[in-house]
C-alpha cells in the first residue's frame, strides 16, 4: 500500500512539472487579433510554425467584411490578452473606438499602406465619399500588408524574426506567382469592363485594367429598385458590358432580370471573407478562381 501510495505522489509531481500540463500551460508569447478574414490569412501565413504564437479573427464568417458591424461580449472577450490588433482601416472598423476605450493600451497596427485607396462609387450612407476598404483584393497591396506584420512581429518577438523573415519570403514569392498568372492571363482580353453589386472588387479591377463601370447598390445589403435595375440595363447595353461581378449567390437572384435582359454573365466571385483557420493558401486559391471565371466572361 505504501509503495502504491509513494508512486501515485511521484507521478503527481512529475505531472506538474511536466512541461505543457493542463494547468501549468504556458501564455503564448504572442496574441495576436486580426479584425477580418483575409488579414488573419496574411498574418498566418507570416506566423507559421512560429513557436508560441496565436492568432485570431474579431468578427465572425457570417459578417463579411464586416460593414456597420456591431461587436459582442463575445468579440470584446477575444481581444483579451492581445499584444496585436491587426486592421484594414480605411473605415471598414467603425467600432475601433469600443474596442480602445476597453483597452487602451492595446497596439494596433493598421496594414492599409504604400498604395492609393480608391474612392467608392456611390456616396456614403453619411452623405460623404469614403475610401473603398476592400484593398486585400489587389495581390500586391497584399505583399505589402504581410511585410508590415512580418516587421511588427520581429520587432516584438525577437527571438523568431529569421522565421518571420523566412514565411514573409515564402509567401512574397506565392503572391508574386499568383499576381504574375494572372497578369498574363488577362493579357489578351480586349472588353475590360463590368458592372459590380458593391465595390467589393475595385482594386482587383484596378489591379488588372478592368473598369468597374457602375455599382448597382450602394452597401452589400441594399437591394436595387425597379427604376435601379432599368438604369443598369440601358448602361450595359450601351456599353456592351459583359459581366457582373457579385458577391453571393442572393445578389445573383436579385441581377437576375439584367443578366436575362442584356446576355451578361453573373458571377458570384469570392471576397475571402471567411473560411478555415488552417488554410494557408485560400487566398490564392481564391484569387486564382476569380481571375479564371472572369476570363471565361470576358472571352
Amino acid at each position: 500500500m505504501f509503495k502504491v501510495v509513494r508512486l501515485l505522489s511521484l507521478f503527481l509531481v512529475v505531472l506538474i512539472l511536466a512541461p505543457g500540463a493542463a494547468f501549468a500551460a504556458e501564455a503564448p508569447a504572442l496574441k495576436v487579433v486580426a479584425t477580418v478574414y483575409p488579414l488573419y490569412v496574411t498574418a498566418l501565413n507570416i506566423a507559421r510554425d512560429v513557436p508560441g504564437v496565436q492568432l485570431d479573427v474579431l468578427i465572425p464568417s457570417s459578417a463579411g467584411c464586416g460593414h456597420d458591424y456591431q461587436l459582442t461580449t463575445e468579440d470584446m472577450r477575444r481581444v483579451e490578452g492581445a499584444n496585436l490588433l491587426l486592421y484594414v482601416g480605411l473605415d471598414l472598423e467603425g467600432y475601433l473606438p469600443n474596442i480602445q476605450a476597453a483597452y487602451p493600451d492595446l497596439p494596433m497596427l493598421p496594414t492599409s499602406v504604400n498604395f492609393e485607396p480608391l474612392e467608392e462609387h456611390h456616396e456614403g450612407l453619411d452623405g460623404e465619399e469614403h475610401e473603398n476598404p476592400h484593398v486585400w483584393m489587389d495581390p500586391q497591396i497584399v505583399m505589402e500588408t504581410a511585410k508590415e506584420i512580418a516587421r511588427y512581429f520581429s520587432s516584438v518577438d525577437e527571438a523568431n524574426s529569421a522565421l518571420y523573415q523566412q514565411n514573409l519570403d515564402a509567401y512574397l514569392a506565392k503572391l508574386t506567382e499568383l499576381d504574375t498568372s494572372i497578369e498574363t492571363m488577362f493579357a489578351g482580353v480586349e472588353n475590360k469592363t463590368a458592372v459590380a453589386y458593391h465595390g467589393g472588387f475595385s482594386y482587383f479591377a484596378r489591379r488588372y485594367g478592368f473598369t468597374v463601370a457602375e455599382d448597382i447598390a450602394h452597401s452589400e445589403d441594399e437591394q436595387p429598385s425597379s427604376g435601379r435595375v432599368a438604369e443598369i440595363i440601358e448602361l450595359m447595353k450601351a456599353e456592351n458590358i459583359p459581366m457582373l461581378w457579385l458577391e453571393t449567390a442572393e445578389e445573383a437572384e436579385l441581377v437576375s432580370p439584367i443578366a436575362d435582359e442584356t446576355g451578361a454573365t453573373a458571377l458570384v466571385l469570392d471576397l475571402v471573407t471567411f473560411g478555415d483557420l488552417d488554410d494557408y493558401d485560400i487566398y490564392l486559391r481564391a484569387l486564382q478562381s476569380n481571375a479564371e471565371l472572369i476570363l471565361g466572361a470576358a472571352s
